[in-house]
């Protein structure tokens, strides 16, 4: 579950991402970018941490990390001018509990 969770916020972090400045050169949509493809990048990076600074021309500049089994997002508190993801997560707490919702959902039956 944790990797998954880890996964998770990840992609919740770039789908909420824009890009910034000449990063509109770089930016993928969501059919070019999916969650399994980003992870599929990223997943070597999981077990030592994942630091996204530009990803797909989007402005995240966030550490991803399994500490102790649970995921920590650093900066705790974003900062809409780096983490262009806080546009919608307003603290990286609020964006972990939206991967768990997420994953929740996906987990009940229809």
């Amino acid at each position: 579950m944790n990797n998954n969770l880890l996964k998770r916020v990840v992609w919740l972090a770039f789908q909420a991402s824009g890009a910034m400045g000449m990063g509109f050169l770089h930016s993928k949509t969501a059919d070019e970018m999916t969650e399994d493809g980003l992870w599929a990048v990223l997943k070597d990076q999981a077990d030592r941490g994942i630091y996204l600074d530009y990803c797909a021309g989007r402005m995240i500049k966030t550490g991803f990390n399994l500490v102790d089994g649970k995921v920590e997002v650093s900066p705790k508190i974003p900062r809409g001018d780096y983490q262009s993801w806080s546009r919608k997560y307003s603290s990286a707490q609020e964006l972990i509990d939206a991967a768990i919702e997420s994953l929740n959902k996906e987990e009940q039956p229809a």
